[in-house]
């Protein structure tokens, strides 16, 4: 994927046929509640992690009331 190519196997065994496919440029958004069972290889390939909390009680109310 880091090419814009994804490699898709056709076919069993020794008659298979690996079809290289163009993908267009996507962005990827994902979240985990375990960020520390994510590899490194993995998290590596992305220019941006942002780690959230909650709201708390205050700031809830603060929205409820702008709506």
């Amino acid at each position: 994927m880091d090419e814009f190519y994804v490699s898709v196997k056709i076919g069993e065994e020794k008659d298979s046929k690996i079809i290289n496919m163009k993908v267009p440029n996507f962005i990827f958004i994902t979240t985990t509640n375990n960020f520390s069972n994510l590899s490194p290889p993995f998290t590596g390939r992305f220019d941006m992690i942002c780690h959230l909390t909650f709201y708390n009680e205050k700031e809830i109310i603060k929205i409820i009331k702008k709506t």
